[in-house]
């Protein structure tokens, strides 16, 4: 439940990160965060793996390089698969402006799996021979394979543009959750999942609402 907000150097790259994982980083987990005004929020690279970042909440990406219009600009995706073969990780009921796979350095891994996520802006990219990627369950205002070089996707249950978009090989029935067993503790409402095709009103994240309420953070001893 922490608050990453506002970097005090976002350079030329390299800077005003949120959460990375790199050099095989394994078995994190990354939930209910609250992301503001970094250039990426989430981040995997160099091989790392079997880590997952779950009901995030990431607003405000920031392109450049300083000055008084940081959130001017195209948009730098909050989730970033950076390159370098990270795989196996799991990115589950964020609410993100933009999605990146393999945006720099190279192809991902196999087996990433973006799972109920909502991506509010530019959508989902697939860059540079990013194979065996797994989206499932995302609600979305695009889904590009951007060179059209990556191969052995699952593209399933997607809503593109407010269409729901099926891949006649795999059941319509989706898991509430691909790590989770039960309805998250730090939920305030019954309702869950939160994102995705079989969801019929509009939910917020508890990451969410706090921002939204001027409380980013959980101040010890106010619940």
């Amino acid at each position: 439940m922490s608050y990453f907000h506002n970097s005090f150097d976002y350079g030329g790259g390299g800077s005003g990160y949120g959460v990375e994982c790199n050099f095989h980083t394994t078995d994190v987990l990354v939930e209910d965060n609250v992301f503001d005004s970094l250039r990426h929020a989430m981040m995997v690279q160099v091989g790392a793996n079997g880590n997952v970042f779950g009901y995030n909440y990431s607003v405000n990406s920031v392109q450049s390089e300083g000055g008084p219009n940081l959130n001017e600009g195209w948009i730098p995706p909050d989730i970033s698969v950076h390159g370098h073969y990270p795989f196996m990780n799991l990115f589950e009921s964020n609410i993100v402006e933009e999605i990146g796979i393999a945006d720099y350095w190279g192809p991902a891994g196999m087996g990433n799996t973006y799972f109920r996520n909502r991506v509010n802006g530019e959508g989902i990219f697939i860059y540079d021979h990013s194979h065996n990627q797994n989206i499932i369950g995302n609600e979305t205002t695009f889904i590009i394979d951007d060179e059209s070089n990556s191969y052995d996707l699952i593209i399933h249950g997607n809503e593109v543009s407010n269409s729901i978009i099926w891949d006649p090989e795999f059941p319509k029935e989706l898991p509430p959750s691909l790590y989770l067993d039960s309805i998250p503790d730090f939920f305030y409402h019954e309702y869950w999942p939160i994102f995705g095709p079989d969801v019929l009103r509009p939910l917020k994240l508890p990451a969410q609402i706090r921002f939204e309420n001027g409380f980013p953070t959980i101040i010890p001893g106010s619940q």
